[in-house]
C-alpha cells in the first residue's frame, strides 16, 4: 500500500525557490545542483522513496538516482532540510 495512494505529490517553482534560499546555510552553492537534482531532493523529501522521487524528477535510470544521492552536495541540503524540518 502506497502512502501516496490518493495525493499527487507536486513540486512547484516556489519550492524550488523555497530550497535554493536554504543552499547557503547548507554549504551548497547555487550552481551546485541542476533542477533536476533539486526536483528530486523536494521529493524525496516530500516522503517519497529515493526511486520513487527519481521517477517522478525524470530520471530514467534508478541506479543514477542511487549514485546522486551519494553526491556531497546532495548530502549536506538533505541533512541540512531534515535537521531543519525537525525543529519546525
Amino acid at each position: 500500500m502506497s502512502l501516496l495512494e490518493n495525493e499527487a505529490v507536486e513540486v512547484t517553482e516556489e519550492d524550488r525557490t523555497e530550497l535554493q534560499s536554504h543552499f547557503p546555510y547548507a554549504g551548497v552553492k547555487l550552481s551546485e545542483l541542476s533542477v533536476q537534482e533539486e526536483r528530486l531532493i523536494l521529493f524525496y523529501l516530500k516522503g517519497m522513496s529515493k526511486a520513487a522521487a527519481g521517477r517522478a524528477a525524470g530520471y530514467r535510470n534508478q541506479d543514477s538516482v542511487y549514485e546522486v544521492f551519494k553526491r556531497p552536495a546532495i548530502i549536506k541540503a538533505v541533512d541540512y532540510l531534515r535537521s531543519e524540518m525537525r525543529e519546525e
